[in-house]
């Protein structure tokens, strides 16, 4: 269906400028093309990790490679990132609108950023200078990049396994989050997904915190496989102060660890253990201390 809709507006372009006197894709019947396949393209942690390695190293714009990891940290579209002006980002709270006139859905969109994606987001605002695009273009402050500049710049890129494409980075999000038990409605929300049947009519929930809390788990997940480092807590009840423990890990892992993730206030458990597996066994070693 695509290489007919390719060649149609070809030869449309031809009969406009009078080199031709009619279209041949207009006459194969659309009921006479397969239907295209669905993807089902899943990125493991592995092919993650190589993933973001491979857009790093390459050459390709720098603004490129933040919006590639942009996307896979939001689960954001590609337009709405490419069309994303600053007045609609708020760093300090974390942040980011897509208006409805930017949204597939035509409603308006809340993106929670991690705090990875609010360090890109600052580098993006330094390369962006003075103009009002989160993306401007090449060599305009006030356009933005072509709708396939993105597209073009991952197919540029030669990877060491099955091809992806931009769409398979929500989709990994997706399954992955799925996969490490976060609420399917709360993942739907952050792909911006429109609810349908009784759900549309009576489930208005934004699960605004919980949205947070899943991004935020979703950005130190992707660290941490980036970073090789394979790091699980469990909670056993032995008393481990929480914070102590996050001050150890943290620094390990490269990615920040939230209290609230494990206690709603008090931060230490009075009898509890935190028992910990990692490549690393001074982990164990300074918990023991």
């Amino acid at each position: 269906m695509q290489l007919r809709n390719v060649i149609k507006q070809i030869f449309d372009y031809a009969i406009e400028t009078q080199l031709v006197t009619i279209n041949p894709a207009v006459m194969v019947a659309t009921r006479f093309i397969g239907k295209a396949r669905q993807r089902s393209r899943v990125l493991s942690p592995k092919e993650i990790r190589l993933y973001l390695r491979t857009v790093y190293q390459s050459n390709i714009r720098r603004q490129f490679k933040l919006a590639l990891h942009i996307i896979l940290l939001t689960l954001s579209r590609k337009s709405e990132l490419l069309l994303a002006r600053w007045k609609d980002v708020n760093l300090e709270a974390g942040e980011w609108l897509v208006p409805e006139k930017n949204a597939k859905t035509a409603k308006p969109h809340l993106v929670y950023l991690s705090t990875q994606v609010v360090e890109m987001f600052r580098e993006l605002k330094a390369l962006a200078g003075d103009s009002e695009l989160v993306l401007p273009g090449r060599g305009s402050l006030t356009k933005p990049f072509a709708a396939n500049a993105l597209n073009k710049a991952l197919e540029g890129l030669t990877f060491d396994m099955d091809p992806l494409t931009i769409h398979d980075l929500r989709r990994t999000g997706a399954t992955l989050l799925t996969e490490n038990g976060f609420n399917k409605d709360v993942i739907e929300k952050a792909l911006s997904h429109e609810a349908t049947g009784i759900q549309a009519v009576y489930i208005v929930a934004e699960y605004a915190d919980q949205r947070k809390k899943m991004l935020q788990w979703w950005g130190n997940y992707v660290d941490s496989i980036v970073n090789g480092e394979s790091v699980r807590w469990q909670l056993r009840w032995r008393g481990v102060g929480l914070v102590r423990a996050a001050r150890i890990i943290g620094p390990i892992i490269k990615a920040r660890y939230q209290a609230s993730t494990f206690l709603a206030e008090d931060t230490t458990c009075s009898a509890g253990e935190l028992a910990f597996t990692s490549r690393r066994s001074e982990v164990n070693r300074q918990l023991r201390s």
